[in-house]
């Protein structure tokens, strides 16, 4: 029997309900303290929740966790950013990092990624602030926990029928985990009309009459050390970027 067994064992309650999504959405586990990490975009805060003691018995168990506002931290680097949305959370490979990607209110603007600490006890000690493409959808580490990327999906919100519409740039960020210094890498190299036919001719799935640094909208990266691969869904791609 190779069917997958599972048992419900503990819950956390965020505490938080939207219509549109957003409670309490990606969760990062770190192994070195026991706690896992999740985003609440509705309320801008990182819920750190205590997962030590988790064990499997009779009732399920009601977990216990610790809110941070990490979007008044953000609106308080003094940089001009506007908290819009919180949309991933990553801890480095050796769990003493944690990384956290947000979009500006304005989804015309760069987003921002913050950085923590993480403690023993399950808490986070701000440790500094990165931009970032616009719209950054997810963030991760490199396995050796030097660079932190994010996919910055550049998309148009109020869709390509509204003639008020801006379809931002999608691109890739990569920022220096030690220094916290970024470069945001986009596409527009290909948007000459050689270089777009290329990508056409490659099955590369391109809308009419629009430049690809625009309609490629980078969504979820894998990397190693020095090679990301990132995911175009919509372009029904994968880009691939030196890191």
């Amino acid at each position: 029997d190779t069917s997958l067994q599972m048992e419900l064992a503990g819950r956390y309650n965020s505490g938080a309900m939207h219509a549109d999504g957003g409670s309490l959405e990606i969760v990062q586990y770190n192994a070195r303290n026991g706690f896992a990490y999740a985003v609440s975009g509705v309320k801008g805060t990182l819920d750190c929740v205590d997962m030590r003691d988790l064990k499997n018995g009779d009732t399920v168990e009601t977990l216990t966790g610790r809110e941070l506002n990490a979007a008044e931290l953000a609106e308080n680097a003094g940089d001009g950013f506007v908290y819009g949305d919180m949309t991933s959370v990553a801890v480095s490979p050796d769990g003493k990092t944690l990384a956290v990607a947000m979009q500006d209110a304005d989804y015309t603007k760069p987003g921002r990624v913050l950085v923590f600490d993480c403690n023993e006890d399950g808490s986070l000690t701000y440790s500094g602030i990165a931009e970032t493409g616009v719209q950054p959808d997810m963030v991760t580490f490199t396995p050796d926990g030097s660079y932190i990327l994010t996919a910055d999906e550049g998309e148009p919100r109020l869709g390509y029928g509204d003639p008020n519409a801006v379809d931002p740039k999608g691109s890739v960020t990569v920022i220096d985990a030690a220094t916290l210094t970024a470069r945001t890498v986009d596409f527009t190299a290909f948007d000459s009309a050689e270089a777009r036919q290329t990508l056409a001719a490659e099955g590369i799935v391109l809308k009419k009459e629009t430049a690809p640094s625009v309609d490629l909208e980078p969504e979820y990266i894998a990397c190693d050390n020095h090679t990301a691969y990132i995911t175009c869904q919509e372009a029904n791609a994968i880009a691939v970027l030196d890191i």
